[in-house]
């Protein structure tokens, strides 16, 4: 079973300035080893909310949120 890669936060808007600056996403993709469509989605999440854009890793496991509740 292949195990999902995170990304920094940092990491993320170094990948959108580069793209925004020079470089296309399909250059970049081929560069760090993803897919087109994964800067897409970064670029998406920054324009909706540019201050919470990529912080956090997802859903928390829900025996991990059940014991962050109590």
């Amino acid at each position: 079973m292949k195990q999902r890669r995170t990304y920094t936060q940092e990491f993320k808007l170094k990948i959108l300035r580069e793209c925004e600056n020079s470089k296309g996403k399909a250059q970049l993709s081929r560069e760090h080893g993803h897919h087109p469509s994964l800067i897409t989605k970064w670029e998406e999440e920054f324009r909706k909310d540019p201050e919470n854009a990529s912080n956090g890793h997802g859903k928390i496991y829900k025996d991990d949120a059940r014991i962050c509740e109590l």
